[in-house]
């Protein structure tokens, strides 16, 4: 196993990111430019109602200037834990909270690229409450058949990564 030996390392603040670029040493000796975006972790939630329903979202992204499918998901705040941040962002989000939570792990969001992390959960016995979403959240909600959800990741018309992963990890242990 190789490792790369950091010569030279600078942190740029951009809003709420921090690009992070080095000069790295090589196992081969050689150096080379490597650089990452460092980001705060992240959860995202599989909200399942009964008969295997699932809440998504449709969410306005800026970065691509069109509506999406996703599931509830966000950024953990410093001082919070996953599943506290999976509580807030589900009832934010959706207007709904959990009796029930499964732990789906974690994935790394773009392991060439970012350093994040995100916390995969489940959220199953469902109670509706009032959405609150922050100010600069547009978020339709739709109530979908898990079979559909599938089907719209198999056809593209779910790129959510986080989700995929969510409903991937969920199907593969519970089914």
């Amino acid at each position: 196993m190789s490792n790369w030996h950091v010569l030279q390392r600078e942190t740029i603040k951009a809003d709420r990111f921090e690009v992070v670029v080095e000069r790295v040493q090589l196992p081969n000796q050689s150096e080379a430019p490597f650089s990452y975006v460092k980001m705060k972790h992240g959860v995202c939630v599989l909200p399942i109602l009964e008969n295997h329903q699932v809440i998504c979202i449709k969410q306005y992204r800026h970065i691509f200037e069109k509506w999406e499918y996703e599931l509830p998901a966000g950024g953990i705040e410093e001082g919070d834990t996953p599943i506290e941040t999976a509580k807030k962002e589900l009832l934010e989000e959706t207007g709904y909270k959990a009796a029930q939570w499964m732990d789906l792990g974690y994935i790394y969001a773009s392991v060439g690229s970012t350093d994040e992390v995100i916390h995969l959960f489940a959220a199953k016995d469902l109670t509706r409450h009032e959405q609150q979403l922050e100010e600069s959240e547009e978020i339709e909600i739709e109530v979908v058949d898990l079979q559909e959800v599938k089907k719209w990741i198999a056809e593209g018309e779910f790129r959510h990564s986080a989700g995929i992963a969510a409903v991937a990890r969920y199907v593969f242990r519970c089914f």
